[in-house]
């Protein structure tokens, strides 16, 4: 569970924002506030030296190269250091409390990547769809310090392309994902998914998106239905099993705000939890939840963990209607195929 909440830190720190939230929260903060929280900048000569040395140290450790950087911003004990290429460049955020690294995140060009990693991606891409051409467009790399898991100092790099994108692990190739033509992809795979999707959500799907997602222990089609303000849907199935992994349906997406926290927790009760969802998973995914127990997540409520003993784990997020946001099979074995 803590891996899995510290991928999704790592996924939203890929998209390389270059302005952190921290500080477009201090950008929206009322006067009396930014008076308890000040922001600093500084330039790089009058950060602490040994701070400045491990920023030095973890950039180039990601670039393959030195990176001159340049400003500094302090807010909520939070230090951001930005290249002198610009903020667009990168950052690497250290805890000023503790003076421990908490993130570096980098942009290269594809003529930063070594050879054997453009080999890689190539052989990975050709293996999901030798039919298409894939030229890179932006690639960054990230490298993170997040609670207590195992993957804290792994070096992940995001490739992306018109039609794909992929993800390395310490410079090896982890995973790919390959969109497709809607007419190239079976007609039963997209009649599986309206299908289902109506079966549990009783919406239905427009599917305008199609990806492959294969890597070591996975490969699965991704059916996704155009984004709107109101909401969208989407499936995961498994291309040599035919299994549905995973539904996600975000018009019934709830607010995250501390207030919000509050109520799921005395609305959605944790030994009920099995109840809210055992139609959902029984219609979606063939499960009879018969046995199971439910375990609320600490830091998030509305996220219920279910397991037996011999059986798949299944986690599912609720909103404070009792109504499904998501569901996933997790199998212990991490296999989705």
């Amino acid at each position: 569970m803590k891996n899995f909440k510290w991928m999704l830190a790592v996924l939203v720190m890929a998209g390389m924002c270059t302005i952190s939230s921290r500080e477009v929260a201090a950008a929206n903060e009322t006067p009396v506030k930014k008076q308890e929280q000040k922001r600093v900048e500084k330039k790089m000569a009058e950060l602490n030296p040994k701070l400045a040395e491990m920023a030095k140290k973890s950039i180039r450790k990601i670039a393959g190269k030195e990176i001159e950087l340049e400003s500094v911003v302090i807010f909520d004990h939070t230090i951001f250091i930005y290249p002198k290429a610009g903020r667009d460049r990168g950052q690497v955020v250290i805890d000023q409390k503790s003076g421990k690294l908490s993130s570096v995140s980098i942009h290269l060009t594809p003529e930063e990547v070594k050879p054997e990693m453009k080999q890689q991606l190539l052989k990975g891409l050709q293996a999901v769809n030798s039919q298409q051409k894939y030229t890179i467009e932006r690639i960054s790399r990230t490298i993170s310090y997040i609670g207590d898991s195992s993957l804290n100092g792994v070096i992940f790099t995001y490739v992306e392309g018109r039609n794909f994108s992929a993800r390395f692990q310490d410079e090896k190739l982890a995973e790919v994902n390959v969109t497709y033509a809607l007419s190239s992809v079976n007609p039963k795979v997209r009649q599986q998914a309206e299908r289902t999707i109506k079966d549990t959500t009783g919406r239905t799907i427009k599917v305008d998106k199609v990806q492959r997602i294969k890597g070591v222990k996975k490969d699965v089609w991704l059916l996704d239905s155009p984004y709107t303000l109101q909401g969208s849907l989407s499936i995961t199935i498994g291309v040599q099993t035919g299994k549905v992994w995973s539904i996600f349906n975000s018009y019934n997406r709830s607010s995250g705000d501390a207030e919000a926290n509050q109520k799921f927790k005395s609305a959605l009760k944790e030994k009920e939890a099995i109840q809210y969802v055992e139609a959902f998973a029984q219609k979606g995914f063939g499960m009879d939840l018969k046995g199971y127990t439910a375990k609320r997540d600490t830091n998030i409520p509305g996220l219920f963990v279910y397991t037996k003993r011999g059986a798949p784990t299944l986690w599912s997020m609720v909103n404070i209607d009792k109504k499904i946001v998501s569901m996933d099979i997790i199998t212990e074995d991490g296999i989705q195929k």
